[in-house]
């Protein structure tokens, strides 16, 4: 994951971005811990909200293309 992109969390309540050191996930929850771990215990830095969903963005494609499972700030 470190090669190819970067993690992100999304808060769905105010759709505030923030980017995760994946190193440092590693470091507090190691190695064999599941991002749901993680995104369970995580909360929004403005609207102290615990709703958050986990992206992916990939280095290498195109701007449209590269966030899986979707673009921040896209309804499900």
């Amino acid at each position: 994951m470190l090669e190819r992109g970067f993690h992100v969390f999304e808060c769905r309540h105010c759709r505030h971005l923030s980017e995760i050191d994946l190193l440092k996930l590693v470091e507090r929850f190691g190695a064999d811990a599941a991002i749901g771990t993680a995104r369970a215990r995580m909360k929004c830095r403005l609207c102290n909200s615990k709703r958050v969903r986990s992206l992916v963005r990939l280095k290498a494609f195109r701007k449209d293309l590269a966030w899986l499972p979707a673009p921040p700030r896209a309804r499900r």
